[in-house]
């Protein structure tokens, strides 16, 4: 996690601002508690420090002008044509103020607009020549392992040689990006390879041990083996370590995998980033589905990338939102067999009066004279209510006639 020139620079900024040392110690303290990634912390304490190392104070103590005018030379700076220190600044910034409590200060910060970019892919032959390309096999198994499981470069430098389970092909990734397991396939071809490796080079513990007695591989020395064997190619693309994980989702879209199981390959918190390779696959996405027409019978279909995304986005409800489904007789597959009410309520029809609903239960109007059958019965006084066994069984008790 810390790297040579991130701890150089916090050691210089403890040394030269007051206090510095107990606001990073704080920080640290709260991500710890919070379950974040120390990498992050460190990334954007760098910037931090670089930022007070400039005005030799913390950051709430520089005024908006100047940090405005410290972003500004940042933003043109023409030996980053990324802007990436610019954005990891701000960032920083953001993260920074939030955790000391001035919020209000970080949502004034400059916002930064996301460039749509797709990635850039390497195809089979290409792949095929770069890992051809180092001298070292370790090198060679590092790249194709890589390819194979669509790692990350942190992932693959903590994987341990207990988590590749030879006899059940897989590979058990642990605690990677946002403290989630995924388990990804272990190839016959890769498997082979592993094995020479291990008998050659004999590691303990780690499958890509460093230098160090007991360490792995870093982040940098992965990116700079990738790097080294990139020389040795005629590859003109500009291309990364992480373009080994492009690569492997693109093609295993190409290949009719759909895209869900991709997502759960890759680790992907939400599908939305999955859906970036559908951009990349010219022969469209091929899925499976439950046909209710014909018998909830599985089929597949293949759509092109902008049909299937019109589709997707018809399932995505508005915040807040919830998608009411029925099961049992009013679930799909029975909508047909569910036939309506035959006899359907006369809305139109006038409630019916007391008198007439207990004439219709009981063929009994109590209203009509018992003697005569004709004339109507009156009430002519209601005799108070009164404490006896009469009034609990007549409690509205009154004399009529007719």
């Amino acid at each position: 996690m810390k790297q040579k020139g991130e701890f150089t620079t916090l050691q210089r900024v403890i040394q030269t601002v007051d206090v510095f040392s107990h606001v990073f110690e704080t920080l640290r303290q709260q991500t710890a508690l919070r379950g974040q990634s120390e990498s992050t912390l460190y990334n954007y304490m760098h910037r931090i420090a670089l930022l007070s190392l400039h005005f030799k104070r913390l950051p709430e103590d520089i005024s908006d002008e100047e940090i405005n005018e410290y972003l500004t030379a940042l933003a043109i700076d023409t030996k980053s044509p990324s802007r990436s220190g610019f954005k990891h600044t701000v960032y920083g910034l953001r993260y920074y103020f939030r955790h000391v409590g001035l919020s209000k200060r970080a949502v004034d910060l400059p916002s930064l607009k996301k460039a749509f970019k797709l990635p850039v892919i390497l195809n089979r032959s290409e792949l095929r020549e770069l890992f051809k390309a180092p001298t070292l096999l370790k090198h060679r198994i590092l790249l194709t392992l890589v390819y194979s499981g669509g790692l990350r470069s942190q992932e693959v430098c903590n994987l341990k040689i207990a988590d590749i389970d030879f006899e059940r092909k897989t590979i058990h990734i642990h605690q990677s990006k946002y403290n989630k397991d995924r388990v990804v396939p272990l190839s016959e071809y890769m498997a082979k390879g592993l094995h020479q490796y291990l008998s050659i080079e004999q590691p303990h513990l780690w499958l890509f041990t460093g230098k160090a007695l007991g360490s792995h591989y870093s982040g940098r020395g992965v990116n700079s083996i990738m790097h080294s064997a990139l020389k040795k190619t005629n590859i003109q693309k500009e291309v990364s370590i992480h373009s080994l994980r492009h690569s492997y989702a693109t093609h295993l879209l190409e290949d009719g995998l759909n895209i869900v199981t991709i997502k759960e390959l890759l680790g992907h918190a939400q599908i939305a980033t999955t859906i970036i390779y559908l951009h990349l696959d010219a022969s469209g996405v091929t899925f499976s589905y439950k046909d209710y027409k014909d018998n909830a019978n599985k089929k597949l279909t293949t759509l092109s990338g902008v049909e299937f995304l019109r589709r997707f986005c018809l399932h995505i409800l508005p915040s807040r939102f919830v998608k009411i489904r029925y099961y049992g007789i009013l679930g799909s597959r029975y909508k047909k067999e569910v036939k309506p009410f035959k006899d359907k309520p006369d809305i139109t029809k006038a409630v019916e009066t007391r008198q007439e609903r207990i004439e219709r239960l009981t063929g009994f109007n109590p209203y009509k004279c018992p003697f005569c059958k004709i004339g109507n019965m009156h009430t002519v006084e209601e005799l108070p209510k009164i404490r006896s066994p009469t009034n609990v069984l007549y409690p509205n008790h009154s004399t009529t006639h007719c």
